[in-house]
């Protein structure tokens, strides 16, 4: 071989494995975008369904922060009736349910609100209709309460106005916590399936990646390889 050839297959040599180390450095940069943006997919998914069950669990909340001003809302009424007798106790325990009938509408009010934002229609209609059961028994409460007077009085003729009125809302109650308590269950669990299901896709991705670089690579250095043999025969 002349001179001439042996630097041109030199010159062809070099510029293949430039080629090749330029592929093998593409496909690493390539494996790592794809590792980073994973990271980045799987954080932003994470995230979101973070937001998603942490409004869940302020409506789960919310409802039972209304359970229990409703159950205050019920025993100050019997305040009023076991110490009525006394006028500043009357005042007092009275003041207390409005209180307590306060807070049971500002809880229900609010979750009425997230839960149409959570797109849960049949959730937001029961606390819709809770509230307004809310409202119709504390009607009840003030008509017997106008009934006391300020001289003594009869506990049992006063609550009978409104005797067993409270406990098909204390149900009410009830049910819409254990309806929200289901759904944030259920949200958790699709949660951790979507999660799951993102992974296993980028894991995938990932190991195509790594497969499709490596043939790549294999087809180039077995191009450079055959050449040089070629040529040597």
């Amino acid at each position: 071989m002349t001179k001439t050839a042996v630097h041109k297959d030199l010159s062809r040599l070099r510029q293949s494995v430039l080629q090749l180390g330029s592929l093998v450095v593409l496909t690493l940069l390539g494996l790592g975008l794809l590792a980073l943006f994973s990271v980045w997919s799987l954080d932003r998914v994470h995230s979101r369904l973070e937001e998603d069950l942490a409004e869940h669990l302020t409506a789960t909340d919310e409802a039972r922060s209304a359970q229990v001003a409703y159950k205050t809302e019920v025993q100050e009424w019997k305040n009023v009736l076991l110490r009525g007798a006394n006028k500043a106790d009357k005042v007092r325990y009275w003041t207390a349910l409005g209180e307590s009938y306060a807070t049971v509408n500002e809880r229900l009010k609010s979750l009425q609100s997230r839960l149409d934002k959570l797109k849960l229609p049949q959730q937001a209609q029961v606390a819709g209709a809770v509230l307004l059961d809310s409202v119709a028994l504390n009607e009840r409460y003030v008509q017997a309460y106008a009934t006391i007077g300020d001289g003594p009085f009869d506990p049992a003729v006063v609550d009978a106005v409104v005797r067993g009125a409270d406990r098909p809302l204390n149900v009410a109650m009830d049910s819409l916590a254990g309806m929200l308590i289901d759904e944030y269950r259920a949200v958790q669990q699709r949660a951790r399936e979507a999660q799951a299901d993102r992974y296993a896709i980028l894991v995938r991705a990932i190991w195509v990646g790594m497969l499709a670089g490596l043939l790549l690579v294999l087809a180039l250095l077995w191009r450079v390889l055959g050449s040089g043999i070629g040529r040597n025969e």
